[in-house]
């Protein structure tokens, strides 16, 4: 499965009329799209620069490539987004972009209303055994705070955000690895301890409640 997100932050002088219409057209292309296997908007709580985080799955990447040439994709969803467009109204240049991880299962991440989800940038001579247990101090520090469901994976959308296969003739992501951790209520902001230390670099986090 592929678990994808976007961040948008917009352009200066959108209405929140725009704003409201984008929210809405990317919540309801699991409606109009069948491989959209799951779909939310959440509004970014965190001080990253970004407003909407937009978070969707796909079976296998065959899906995700028909996703990517769908009328509702070309006519509804780029019409607001690219930067050729005469109706866009995001800033690119802001925000976290596109990025996503490949998983088994996201069920009881997507169940739950709150998400935090932290973009890392883990030193590249990190061994697997190092990565693993950096996941598991986050999984246990964010379920001690009241997560009920944790994911993670290496962030290979990044450069495969095309088509979900094949990498792009571009430079290595800022970030590389993805970590999410659901809530049924988000605690107040607190960076966990595990994330201020190596292998990690840097980090970035988004936190945000999905809209209804």
């Amino acid at each position: 499965m592929i678990r994808r997100f976007e961040t948008y932050a917009f352009l200066p002088g959108t209405s929140s009329g725009s704003e409201e219409r984008l929210a809405t057209v990317l919540a309801e292309a699991g409606r109009y799209i069948s491989e959209v296997l799951y779909c939310a908007v959440g509004r970014n709580l965190s001080d990253a620069p970004a407003r909407l985080v937009w978070e969707h799955a796909f079976e296998s990447a065959q899906s995700y490539q028909r996703y990517m040439v769908h009328p509702y994709h070309v006519e509804m969803i780029d019409r607001y987004v690219l930067a050729d467009s005469p109706e866009r109204i995001v800033e690119a240049a802001k925000g976290a972009g596109l990025f996503g991880y490949h998983c088994e299962d996201i069920s009881r991440v997507s169940s739950c209303p709150g998400r935090r989800v932290v973009l890392l940038d883990i030193e590249p001579a990190a061994t697997a055994d190092a990565i693993n247990a950096l996941v598991d101090k986050l999984g246990a520090e964010a379920a001690a705070g009241g997560a009920v469901a944790t994911g993670a994976g290496p962030n290979t959308l990044a450069t495969t955000w095309f088509d979900g296969v094949n990498p792009l003739p571009i430079p290595p992501p800022k970030w590389s690895h993805v970590w999410e951790a659901g809530y049924l209520s988000l605690p107040d902001a607190e960076t966990p301890p595990s994330l201020a230390i190596s292998p990690v670099r840097r980090f970035r986090e988004l936190r945000y409640e999905l809209v209804d």
